[in-house]
């Protein structure tokens, strides 16, 4: 959070560089911000997992601020995206466990623009 940094509570390649600017005395290279991609998710979805589709993901959650009011686009499923998901399941009629299973994946993918 010092250096502006989502966070995440995990060294990822954002972190990195930021840790080894400090230690080092360098300015290291800044990261490009994640992009988002349209399309289906392929893939089931939980704690820990990160890629880009848990950043698209995010950013359909993020588009309904009754069920991720943080909004934190950051590819990287954690506490926040899972409490976002359990409130989608909620308002969607389905088992509120917090990880994208079958039924989660079925209905994001019909949301999904």
């Amino acid at each position: 959070e010092k250096y502006g940094l989502p966070a995440v509570g995990r060294v990822g390649p954002q972190t990195r560089m930021k840790l080894q600017e400090v230690f080092s005395g360098t300015q290291a290279p800044v990261a490009a911000p994640p992009s988002v991609s349209s399309g289906k998710l392929t893939r089931e979805l939980e704690l820990g997992m990160e890629g880009d589709d848990v950043l698209q993901l995010q950013a359909f959650l993020a588009s309904d601020p009754e069920i991720y009011p943080e909004g934190r686009l950051t590819g990287y499923y954690g506490a926040l995206t899972r409490r976002a998901v359990q409130k989608f399941q909620q308002k969607y009629g389905i088992a509120q466990v917090g990880r994208v299973g079958p039924q989660t994946l079925t209905k994001l993918n019909e949301m999904m623009p």
